[in-house]
């Protein structure tokens, strides 16, 4: 398997605008660089992944990732995140991936035992490997094998949008529920709940 991984980067000061009232701008541009910075570390450190690529439209969030050695690709304004997954795939295929795991840049206790469990549940055949968030709405990690197999659904209730999408593909499902994929940081309830050293 020639795993590639994919991480969208909103923005290091423009994401995490709904923990504006506990953070202020420069708390928050701190607090996205350091979240995309576990999640970066998490897929380099995974021995499955080949490889891994940071779709953004921001300029600081794209030099960041070159500067961490992962490869920068600007998001296209006006399309949306799952756009921006398109290109990122369609990169990932012409080199050489034959499957992605999108995860996206806002979970910080994902580690590389993660990401290895992930991958071994589609390791032997074609499958869509899904950890959903602790509510059980949100999609915290995809791993599409083959990596064209079904097309991206993030956003509102993506959770069942990529199960539903499964089963028209007539692709295998298989749910992973681990601590370090389901939480992931979005609101001030979140943020009193992270550990002082995720």
């Amino acid at each position: 398997m020639n795993l590639f991984a994919l991480i969208p980067v909103k923005g290091l000061k423009d994401g995490k605008t709904r923990l504006q009232d506990a953070l202020d701008d420069a708390g928050r541009a701190a607090l996205n660089a350091l979240l995309a910075d576990r999640v970066l570390e998490a897929a380099f450190a995974a021995r499955d992944v080949s490889g891994v690529i940071v779709v953004s439209p921001d300029d600081e969030a794209l030099a960041w990732a070159v500067a961490r050695g992962a490869t920068a690709l600007r998001e296209p304004p006006g399309g949306g995140l799952n756009f921006a997954l398109d290109d990122a795939r369609a990169l990932a295929l012409m080199q050489g991936a034959d499957s992605v795991l999108v995860l996206p840049a806002d979970l910080p206790l994902v580690g590389a035992a993660d990401i290895a469990a992930l991958a071994a549940r589609a390791r032997r055949a074609r499958a869509m490997v899904i950890a959903p968030d602790a509510a059980g709405s949100g999609t915290n990690a995809l791993l599409l094998r083959p990596a064209a197999a079904i097309p991206f659904r993030f956003g509102t209730g993506s959770f069942r949008a990529h199960l539903a999408e499964a089963r028209r593909a007539h692709l295998p499902v298989r749910t992973v529920h681990r601590a370090g994929l389901a939480f992931d940081l979005d609101t001030p309830d979140d943020l009193a709940r992270l550990p002082a050293r995720p």
